[in-house]
């Protein structure tokens, strides 16, 4: 049974991810939370969300022998947008997010977390999440000097790149800027949707992951 190891993406964990886990169950698809439940030896997926995106392309240039295939979901290589790169926000969004996070953590992420999605009952759940101020900034520090931009050339292992076309965190425009800078990648859009489209839509969302998986996995 192939194994995806998932990346989670800032202030967020596995939880999400619980009902696309089922999906690809019933596809024959293992989704792994932890490096220590991947089999030894076996080849394997990775798929990063958001921030989760970079980690894992980190990873998999450290362990290029043992990935199968690496899956983009919502994700960057560098968060803001400069010359020469349209595919981020502006900085001051960013520290907007941060001030309010520093002044009262808990209503800074509820605001992170109502750009996600607007879908009642998930929503529900991330307003409920209960997390540590110190590492999430910790990763706020992690995404501002994040740029992987120049690595991405180095990427040779087949990669899908997922995202939203009204993602309100990451652009569009970034995915299609991983698109065109990795070789042997591509591309799928949720147009209509925003940065979860595993919650958006679950059962595109497996299908367009198994796809990709199993077309690797025994092609």
């Amino acid at each position: 049974m192939p194994q995806i190891l998932l990346f989670s993406g800032f202030a967020t964990d596995h939880i999400p991810w619980i009902e696309q886990s089922s999906l690809l169950q019933k596809n024959s698809i293992e989704l792994i939370y932890d490096i220590k439940d991947i089999k030894k030896d076996d080849r394997f997926y990775i798929m990063g969300w958001s921030l989760g995106g970079a980690r894992g392309i980190k990873f998999a240039l450290d362990n290029s022998s043992n990935i199968a295939g690496i899956i983009l979901v919502s994700s960057f290589p560098k968060f803001f947008k400069e010359d020469g790169f349209d595919g981020g926000l502006p900085r001051h969004l960013f520290k907007n997010l941060e001030r309010r996070i520093k002044r009262e953590a808990k209503s800074g992420l509820d605001f992170f977390y109502r750009l996600i999605t607007d879908e009642a009952d998930w929503l529900k759940l991330f307003l409920a999440y209960e997390v540590e101020v110190e590492s999430v900034l910790e990763e706020l520090k992690e995404i501002e000097l994040l740029d992987i931009r120049e690595e991405l050339s180095k990427i040779e292992i087949p990669t899908l790149i997922i995202h939203g076309d009204k993602d309100k965190v990451v652009p569009i425009e970034s995915g299609l800027y991983l698109k065109n800078n990795i070789t042997n990648s591509k591309f799928k859009a949720f147009n209509g949707h925003g940065h979860a489209p595993f919650i958006d839509k679950p059962e595109e969302f497996s299908k367009t992951v198994t796809d990709f998986v199993l077309e690797k996995y025994f092609g």
